[in-house]
């Protein structure tokens, strides 16, 4: 089964609570040079989009095979919560993020996860939830946040720049995204 020829374009939306470093993983998912850990960032002003092609196939046979993501970085300010439904529009998988460092965090990762969830009807798989760390943290992951128990379906992981954790997830997340899109299609081609 080719997904990826099913699937040609994606819209991820990449959430958090401010200054958790959603701006740097999207920088540095687009490869827009370095590894995304430029702490001088201005704050993202509603919504900023970028655009990058990824192959959803393990071997791609050819360049055909690359499907357009649209990586929307979403201000974690909440004077934009107005624009959520249109954000939320046609979105195929979220990227929540938020720093385990702060306690605000937690609890605002929290509400965001149900704010964003609930409307865009989005299975489990399609989300995933970076405990994005500004510092390495070593060679001994931290203790899961407690946002993993609260939503024990989605994915937790604990990230920061530098390490491949945040690309191979998010490869890991198209991947099951374009297989949920295969299948709606799949499923409304038979009801033809």
């Amino acid at each position: 089964m080719q997904v990826s020829a099913a699937v040609q374009k994606m819209k991820i939306l990449v959430v958090g609570p401010t200054r958790s470093g959603k701006t740097g993983i999207v920088n540095a998912l687009a490869e827009l040079g370095g590894d995304g850990n430029n702490t001088n960032t201005n704050p993202t002003v509603g919504v900023r989009i970028l655009e990058v092609y990824r192959s959803l196939e393990e071997r791609p046979a050819s360049d055909q095979n690359r499907t357009l993501i649209e990586l929307w970085d979403c201000s974690g300010d909440r004077k934009y919560e107005n624009c959520w439904p249109a954000l939320q529009k046609d979105a195929d998988g979220i990227i929540f993020v938020f720093n385990p460092e702060n306690k605000t965090h937690e609890r605002e990762i929290e509400t965001l996860v149900r704010a964003f969830t609930t409307p865009t009807q989005l299975r489990d798989s399609q989300c995933v939830i970076f405990a994005h760390h500004p510092q390495p943290f070593g060679m001994v992951e931290p203790p899961k946040p407690k946002v993993a128990k609260t939503f024990p379906k989605i994915g937790v992981l604990h990230t920061t720049f530098g390490s491949e954790t945040i690309r191979e997830e998010f490869q890991r997340l198209l991947q099951r995204c374009a297989l949920v899109a295969f299948e709606k299609r799949d499923a409304e081609e038979r009801q033809i």
